[in-house]
């Protein structure tokens, strides 16, 4: 995950004063094999984390990057994702269906659950019918 220094400096020391903070970026530059690549949040469907690391998710590919949920949430847009558990991140609008009595949503196909604490926030935001 390509970060600018200010923000870095922020991320590992939170004291450390900044010119300015950082708006919410519309992408991220993400490390894979070798390369950086421009990858706009309209493309990724969601995030899962194991600790410190990161497994986001597009259409076709798979980014791995040493980056947690909590700091990918302070760069991506605050309109488009929210926790839905305390390892996985989504794009509202990349939600396929709920199944809210086994508290789990769907994005293209892949199941990720909903945390029995994230349930009310989440359908609370959601424009529901019926």
């Amino acid at each position: 995950m390509l970060i600018n220094e200010t923000t870095l400096a922020e991320t590992q020391n939170p004291q450390v004063p900044s010119l300015k903070r950082p708006a919410a970026q519309k992408s991220i530059f993400v490390s894979h094999k070798g390369c950086y690549h421009n990858l706009r949040a309209s493309e990724i469907l969601w995030i899962s984390s194991e600790g410190n690391y990161a497994h986001i998710y597009t259409k076709d590919k798979h980014y791995f990057n040493r980056i947690s949920l909590t700091n990918l949430l302070k760069i991506l847009p605050a309109n488009m994702f929210r926790k839905v558990h305390k390892c996985f991140l989504v794009r509202v609008d990349a939600i396929d269906h709920i199944d809210r009595s086994n508290n789990e949503l769907f994005i293209a196909g892949n199941k990720i659950p909903i945390g029995r604490s994230y349930k009310s926030t989440l359908l609370g935001e959601l424009n529901l019918i019926g």
